[in-house]
């Protein structure tokens, strides 16, 4: 047969605040039986994130002039002035990093690195395209926005991407 621990080593918290509560005001003292019986209701105020000190205030605040039975009043406050139930907290959206050229501030592209923290046109691995080229460029994009028109390259993208 195994040995039971002292009975003080498998107390909780909530007895503990239980036993105290006699000596915080005398009308509410109660037994060890007592204690007992309520320490899985005083439990649930610390589940539910109440503090000790908390605990102690609603049991003890504004007590009537006589309490004839202690333990039914303790249980009906345990009851009555039993916290809410903390909300789930969202967790946060993990933070988002991007990496800028620190030339000319532009994002560093899907799979462009930043060699020593500068774009390919910064760093001089990529011409720069003439403003003429630009303007070309820009308007077979827009041409080809307001017609639906399918660019040689989109339809490279898509090709490559249902093989």
């Amino acid at each position: 047969m195994t040995e039971r621990p002292p009975a003080e080593a498998a107390r909780s918290s909530a007895y503990g605040v239980l036993t105290r509560l006699g000596r915080v005001d005398p009308r509410l003292t109660l037994s060890a039986g007592e204690c007992a019986e309520l320490e899985e209701r005083a439990a649930e105020w610390f589940a539910r994130g109440a503090g000790e000190a908390q605990l102690v205030q609603a049991m003890t605040s504004g007590l009537p002039d006589q309490v004839a039975h202690a333990f039914g009043f303790v249980r009906a406050r345990l009851l009555a002035k039993l916290p809410p139930s903390p909300e789930p907290q969202p967790s946060a959206p993990a933070p988002r990093y991007e990496a800028v050229c620190t030339g000319c501030g532009e994002p560093g592209g899907d799979g462009e690195g930043l060699r020593g923290g500068l774009c390919g046109g910064c760093w001089g691995g990529r011409p720069a395209l003439a403003t003429g080229e630009v303007h070309a460029h820009a308007g077979r994009v827009r041409a080809a926005l307001r017609t639906g028109t399918r660019t040689e390259k989109t339809e490279k993208t898509e090709k490559g991407a249902g093989a």
